[in-house]
């Protein structure tokens, strides 16, 4: 990682480490419900834990919103487990002493903070035979974030390994603007194929020689492949928000992945919150702007609405499914929301073309609908 980097936190940064953050916090919430042994948070590009102007990165903004959630340390007790790795010593070495800063000043507002977690520490290159090996070992559920200075480092093995595992999820940073130079750039060819592999690098160069692709046209291209590629071919869901510079031009994108649509769930739901209300839809993305920060996406959902829920009606022509089944099948192909499939049925509805039905509650009572009590309770049947 650049030195450079840690001199100030910039606005793209502060909304990584949210939407990083408030994710962990509600995976393990839910993974400390179903799961007695130890959980692992992971981040195998940890940086120094702190910026030159003060602001706290990703390690310790982890930390100390779990050490301030007494409800959830109580949960977890003493299973949880923090790893952190960077190739810069000098990094690691500050935030050592960051983490021991960080520790002692909420130790003395909240008290009685006796080692409620175990921290490592390592300083290996990535990608590292050594941290895939003992990843492998670990037999319990992790969070892995993964966050290159470049691209060197993000493979689609080393997420396997993570995503595979039970109960298991990984975010990583996506460097598009360095990625879209590098991929006909036979001099890192290997480093490339790692993360799209052989066979999908070769199928994406033919894909872009297409005549007469527009900017846009390509970076689809270039993220329809990556999403193929490390969802199994829609067999797990990935989810990308996208960074702009504030010329409109991308320059990164975080990518979520996991087996489980709750995840899916969880993370479309967050990254919604970072985008405009009224044009959601496409890809989430982050566009800085002056006075004020915008979170746009590329398209308005609006414009699809109508072709969505004519898919909707012929794909499940006269079936009869949970609303929650229909969202996970959903999921792998599309960025929307809970809220925004809540508001397709309900039109649908309208238009006599499906029937909403909800399970009673205990007492016999009728449930408010809400997408919410729908994701849990209701059914959409569909017209033949």
């Amino acid at each position: 990682m650049n030195n450079e980097f840690y001199n100030e936190q910039t606005d793209l940064s502060r909304i990584k480490i949210k939407l990083v953050t408030d994710y962990f916090i509600t995976w393990l919430n839910i993974i400390s419900s179903h799961w007695n042994g130890k959980i692992f948070y992971i981040d195998l590009f940890c940086g120094p834990g702190c910026y030159e102007d003060g602001n706290a990165s990703t390690p310790l903004v982890i930390l100390e919103n779990t050490l301030r959630n007494e409800k959830l340390l109580n949960k977890v007790k003493e299973n949880l487990f923090f790893w952190f790795n960077d190739k810069n010593k000098d990094f690691i070495e500050k935030l050592y002493e960051n983490i021991k800063r960080k520790f002692a000043s909420v130790q003395r507002e909240l008290k009685n903070l006796n080692n409620p977690f175990q921290i490592y520490t390592t300083n290996y290159e990535i990608p590292s035979k050594e941290i895939e090996d003992t990843i492998k070992q670990i037999n319990a559920p992790m969070f892995v974030f993964l966050d290159p200075w470049g691209y060197r480092g993000i493979s689609k093995n080393l997420v396997d390994i993570i995503v595979d595992k039970k109960m298991s999820e990984c975010i990583f940073f996506f460097n598009y603007n360095r990625i879209q130079g590098a991929i006909f750039n036979d001099s890192v060819v290997e480093t490339v194929s790692e993360i799209f592999g052989k066979e999908n690098l070769n199928n994406l160069r033919k894909r872009l020689q297409t005549p007469n692709l527009s900017s846009y046209d390509k970076e689809m291209i270039i993220l329809d492949e990556l999403v193929k590629h490390f969802s199994n071919n829609y067999t797990r869901y990935v989810v990308p928000f996208c960074f702009k510079k504030e010329n409109n031009q991308t320059s990164h994108y975080i990518v979520f992945v996991t087996k489980h649509p709750l995840g899916q769930k969880i993370m479309k739901s967050l990254m919604a919150k970072k985008s405009n209300n009224n044009i959601i839809g496409g890809y989430f993305a982050y566009i800085p702007s002056s006075p004020q920060l915008s979170f746009l996406t590329y398209d308005t959902f609006d414009n699809h609405k109508e072709n969505i829920k004519k898919r909707l009606c012929e794909k499940y022509k006269g079936m009869e499914l949970k609303f929650e089944e229909l969202y996970a099948q959903e999921g792998y192909y599309t960025p929307y929301t809970v809220e925004q499939y809540f508001q397709l049925i309900n039109e649908l509805d309208k238009e006599g073309k499906v029937e909403v039905i909800y399970s009673k509650t205990k007492t016999g009572r009728d449930r408010k609908h809400s997408p919410e009590n729908f994701y849990k309770y209701g059914v959409v049947k569909f017209e033949e």
